[in-house]
């Protein structure tokens, strides 16, 4: 009788016309009967009761979502657990079905069941739907959940009476093993690649530690044969030397015959008397004369270079440049070697090469040149930086020969405010060719040390001509006394940059410098760098310092202290030697500058000064006084 039913219900079920499948790619409306229990569904869900094959003594309550269809498979899924099921109907009649069961554990591990089923009536399914509608109301489901004994082992093989199918695999691990194949390819890939690459840089690193060893190599041997080269020029350099450098017969100062030879750069016009003339002498019957050699009026371009010689008498005083007495730059007798400072000799160049000869000639590498100041003549100049060189010894010690040297523009030589206004606008047009002559001396001839020492108005060529320049370092010692230049504008445009050019900068100011009193009274009103009152001792700048000279003992002017006071001139020894600031012994910190310590007293020094300048005075107007009288004596009378 069972059986009977069955058959009805087949043929019911095949010949229905409202049979609830669709070949769409939508999940149908449908209800599959297996063995185990009833699948309803509907639309993008589908609900489950039925005792799963591991646990055929419990019924289950499941219901799962939609995925996907492909190949007559429809795919739902349980969200809160691994299961999977899978809805086919590939038979030749629409009562053969097959339900897929596919469960994951947490290990990964796949367990699938095949259930034959048949497709429901419309009716039959409309009472399912009832039934299932109503499950929650007649009695509680049983806990969504898969038994805690599940078998370890897959269960691929079906029900009884089935033959073994292969499982289908879920369409959304389906996606993700393939594109984790594709991943792991890739990085398989990927890895294959780094590691090529790495065995790449590996080799190559190889390879440049190989070549860097190499290169050091290379360096090694390179420096070996340079250290051995350069003895080598070395040896033979001192052998050339022994042999070809002239021996210092005669030196620059010769203390034996009193003579300072003195090379010299000048922008001066010569005397007409001399124009073509090679040398002059003090002592020969020609009209051109070393003291009127050069004029005080400027050459049109360039600058003449030559030596000259000047002698000194043998009771010479460190110092003093002792000349004949005058009355208004009138000599009262003829200048004499034994008593006198004389400019006996000068030698103008045919050209720059044969001084730079004449310069190298001598195998000094050091020099001092010196800058004059306002109402200097050529003379005047060369007198006076022959003495600096004579009272310096600057050519006698073994360790501190050089050569004399020193630098004249074309100052006019007479002490006027008019003589005052052409200097200060002259000077200002020297710097050009001091710089010539700084270049010849230490580019061309190629003397490794030279100092600068200014004076006065000289300081205005000086500061000019090197603040023209770059700032590479030319000059060792720069010693400025007594410069004629405003404070202010030293401050403004030399300060900072003159230390960049020389390896020291010393700067000597007095407030007892009349010269530079009537200067700053004369023009402007304003303190110059040379005074103390220009406050320029107060500034704190690298590799330059100020020296107060107010308390050392000078001249009438007070002007001149850089060269006749025997303290000064000591300590300029000690400077163009190199010896440090703090070391020098004559002078001491005051303040950010420097002074000199104060000399032991002279009793009545000051009074014999000025009774001296009295005595002096008084016989300049007595002997004004008789020429007066004479003159009065010769005068014609008128006729009566």
């Amino acid at each position: 009788m069972r059986a009977l039913s069955w058959a009805f219900l087949l043929i019911l079920f095949t010949a229905a016309p409202d049979l609830a499948w669709s070949s769409t790619a939508d999940p149908p409306t449908a209800a599959y009967i297996t063995e185990q229990g009833t699948f309803l569904v509907e639309g993008q869900q589908a609900r489950a009761i039925f005792s799963p094959p591991w646990d055929p003594d419990r019924v289950h309550f499941f219901s799962a979502e939609y995925l996907s269809s492909a190949d007559s498979l429809h795919w739902f899924k349980v969200s809160t657990h691994k299961l999977y099921f899978a809805f086919d109907h590939r038979g030749q009649h629409r009562s053969e079905a097959r339900v897929w069961l596919i469960f994951y554990d947490d290990t990964g591990r796949q367990y699938a069941f095949s259930l034959p089923a048949r497709l429901a009536s419309q009716s039959a399914t409309s009472q399912m739907r009832s039934r299932f509608d109503s499950w929650p109301d007649s009695a509680s489901p049983p806990k969504e959940s898969l038994p805690g004994d599940m078998p370890r082992a897959p269960e691929t093989t079906p029900p009884t009476g089935e033959s073994p199918v292969e499982p289908p695999t879920p369409p959304d691990l389906a996606a993700q093993r393939e594109a984790l194949a594709e991943k792991e390819a890739a990085l398989a890939n990927l890895s294959q690649r780094i590691a090529d690459r790495q065995r790449t840089i590996a080799n190559v690193a190889d390879q440049l530690v190989a070549k860097q060893r190499q290169i050091e190599n290379r360096e090694a041997a390179v420096a070996a044969t340079a250290k051995q080269l350069e003895a080598q020029a070395q040896a033979l350099a001192d052998a050339a030397n022994a042999e070809t450098r002239p021996r210092i017969v005669e030196p620059a100062v010769n203390k034996e015959l009193r003579t300072v030879k003195v090379f010299y750069g000048t922008n001066r016009s010569r005397n007409g008397l001399c124009k073509d003339v090679d040398s002059a002498t003090w002592n020969s019957q020609e009209a051109c004369k070393p003291n009127d050699f050069y004029t005080a009026k400027p050459m049109e371009s360039g600058i003449e270079v030559g030596s000259l010689v000047v002698s000194f008498p043998p009771d010479h005083q460190v110092g003093k440049i002792e000349r004949p007495l005058s009355i208004f730059s009138i000599p009262l007798r003829e200048e004499d070697p034994e008593r006198d400072v004389v400019f006996t000799e000068v030698t103008p160049s045919q050209d720059y090469d044969s001084w730079v000869q004449d310069v190298q000639a001598t195998g000094r590498d050091q020099a001092f040149i010196y800058v004059h100041g306002y109402a200097n003549s050529f003379a005047d100049a060369a007198r006076r930086a022959a003495q600096i060189a004579y009272d310096l010894d600057f050519d006698v010690e073994e360790d501190f020969r050089g050569l004399p040297m020193m630098f004249s523009w074309p100052s006019g030589g007479r002490a006027t405010v008019r003589a005052y206004n052409l200097d200060y606008d002259i000077s200002l047009e020297s710097a050009e060719a001091f710089n010539e002559f700084l270049d010849l001396v230490k580019g061309k001839a190629k003397l490794k040390t030279v100092h600068v020492i200014a004076h006065s108005m000289g300081n205005r060529v000086v500061a000019r001509a090197l603040d023209q320049r770059d700032e590479t370092r030319v000059i060792n010692e720069l010693v400025l006394a007594a410069p004629d230049i405003w404070a202010n504008t030293f401050r403004r445009r030399f300060l900072k940059k003159l230390p960049k050019i020389a390896d020291r900068v010393t700067l000597y100011v007095s407030d007892n410098d009349r010269a530079l009193i009537a200067s700053s009274k004369f023009r402007s009103d304003e303190a110059r760098a040379g005074q103390l009152q220009g406050k320029l001792i107060d500034e704190d700048v690298d590799r330059f310092f100020v020296v107060n000279a107010s308390d050392l003992p000078s001249d009438f002017l007070a002007h001149s202290y850089y060269a006749d006071n025997t303290s000064m001139l000591s300590d300029v020894y000690d400077l163009l030697k190199g010896v440090a600031t703090e070391s020098r012994p004559l002078i001491q910190r005051s303040g950010n500058g420097w002074h000199f310590k104060s000399p032991p007293a002279v009793p009545g020094a000051n009074a014999i000064g000025w009774l001296t300048y009295a005595v002096v005075a008084t016989v300049l107007l007595v002997v004004l006084f008789l020429l007066w009288k004479i003159w009065r004596r010769l005068k014609p009378r008128p006729a009566a």
